[in-house]
């Protein structure tokens, strides 16, 4: 069972894939025409976040928008996208989650919504650091082994290749590899120093730019997140920036590759077979 979390801001949808351990595997943003549009682009959020999922997944909508997922429209007033969502879910196994609009979850979604509004904003920032780095991470969440990889690449303010590292890892989930990578990365720069690092995980930029989760102790990768504070403390700046990935971009490629191969690596290491939706035990059967 994976859930689908879905959320409105200023007429655009942000929208991001929860797997049942929490982490958290695919997201992005609809945006809207205007403001009053939001019944469309809820509808395009699903149908985006539908994409690649197996039918034989069981899917959960959670949104404050549930009831204009579920709503059964009349043919007057059905539009092309409300029929392409329809066509999406023939087939599956659906539920619908109404959640309340300031909850967690909803308001990580919010939050990649209006990330959509900042986008060009931040890519025309003229800021130049003195280090940039681009970090992945990759994990089979659904092995039950829990394989993965997380790799960093550093370049200098006129973005060469400086260097380069990976490492892999079993018992751990994606979202834990992709703040490996970026502690990795803060680790590895002069002490002193400003630095740019690019993530193609949200879920990464909310968690690290809040420093109040330094001090939270019950939320999931909470050492991992310790150890980023520890370390990014000893930097005069450390920004983030979020590229979109598999997108073509050059460096956000490189360091997807890097991390993909280290969760292989450990595959062969500890012999441990290819797990996809049709047989692993997670699945439902």
């Amino acid at each position: 069972m994976i859930e689908i979390i879905i959320h409105l801001s200023s007429g655009n949808a942000g929208w991001y894939i929860r797997q049942e351990d929490g982490s958290i595997t695919r997201e992005g943003y609809v945006l809207g025409d205007n403001p009053n549009a939001y019944i469309a682009v809820t509808y395009q959020a699903a149908i985006d976040a539908l994409d690649g999922v197996p039918l034989s997944e069981t899917v959960v909508f959670s949104s404050p928008q549930c009831n204009t997922l579920a709503r059964k429209r009349k043919q007057k007033d059905s539009t092309l996208v409300y029929a392409d969502f329809q066509q999406c879910i023939a087939g599956r196994i659906v539920k619908f989650n109404p959640i309340d609009a300031d909850c967690e979850r909803a308001n990580y979604a919010k939050m990649i919504a209006r990330r959509a509004l900042t986008a060009n904003s931040e890519k025309s920032d003229s800021f130049i650091p003195d280090y940039i780095a681009y970090t992945d991470g990759s994990c089979n969440n659904l092995s039950p082994y829990g394989e993965g990889g997380a790799a960093y690449i550093i370049l200098d303010g006129q973005r060469n290749l400086l260097k380069q590292n990976s490492k892999g890892f079993v018992g751990v989930t994606n979202n834990k590899m992709e703040l490996m990578a970026i502690l990795s990365a803060v680790a590895a720069v002069p002490a002193g120093s400003t630095l740019v690092v690019y993530t193609d995980s949200q879920y990464c930029i909310q968690v690290l730019k809040n420093k109040a989760n330094a001090n939270n102790f019950t939320r999931p990768n909470a050492n991992v997140i310790r150890q980023y504070f520890n370390y990014a403390s000893r930097l005069k700046t450390v920004k983030f920036e979020w590229v979109k990935g598999h997108d073509g971009n050059e460096f956000n490629e490189m360091v997807d590759a890097l991390a993909q191969s280290r969760t292989e690596e450990m595959r062969t290491i500890h012999n441990i077979p290819v797990y996809d939706y049709r047989n692993s035990p997670k699945c439902r059967k």
